[in-house]
């Protein structure tokens, strides 16, 4: 049995449990400790053979993360194994808005391209790569026009609110941008067009 176990919310995965010379019993254990009886509807416990069982969690919420331990016994003998079922939500970004963001050259200098990522991660440690600018809530942040990065042009900065700041405004900042986030440690990454329109 692995040592631990990932399942995005909503996914459903199983898990093995296999002891080496059969067993009488081979019961699964909750992170809560209760033991988990067959056939529930969210987690299911299955006897395949004398020496193996499947846990099989379907539709994983938040919830169901934690410890699971199976435990097998025959006669006075006793084994048992655990892994760690880990949860998480997979990233999704959004735009705040449905149409072109609409800029004005003549009334504002600046203005911002607005872009957020959910869920913040599960704990998975640092985030940190030194070539996008934007961090925040365990996520980088990226904004790309025609397939370029945009953090090496100095009249644009990704904001600490992971907005992308534009100044000095001008008709050729007109387009589709990019907005980019990744969560490193899951290999994780969406991406949302954003179309900004100049008057």
């Amino acid at each position: 049995m692995p040592a631990q176990g990932e399942i995005s919310v909503g996914e459903g995965k199983f898990f093995l449990c296999e002891v080496v010379a059969g067993a009488k019993e081979i019961d699964w254990f909750s992170p809560s400790g209760e033991k988990i009886e067959p056939n529930r509807p969210d987690i299911t416990v299955t006897r395949t053979d004398e020496t193996t069982s499947t846990l099989t969690l379907y539709s994983a919420t938040l919830d169901d993360a934690g410890t699971y331990k199976c435990v097998a016994r025959r006669g006075s003998e006793e084994g048992e194994a655990t892994v760690n079922v880990k949860i998480f939500q997979k990233i999704h970004v959004s735009s705040t808005r449905r149409r072109p963001r609409s800029l004005t050259r003549e009334t504002t200098p600046s203005s911002c391209v607005t872009c957020s990522a959910r869920p913040p991660p599960t704990s998975y440690g640092n985030t940190k790569e030194p070539r996008f600018r934007g961090e925040g809530r365990g996520f980088i942040y990226s904004y790309f026009m025609f397939n370029m990065a945009l953090w090496a042009e100095v009249r644009f900065k990704v904001l600490p609110n992971n907005h992308l700041q534009i100044r000095g405004i001008k008709k050729t900042d007109e387009g589709t941008y990019t907005c980019e986030a990744r969560i490193m440690a899951r290999g994780e990454i969406d991406l949302r067009p954003i179309r900004v329109v100049i008057n």
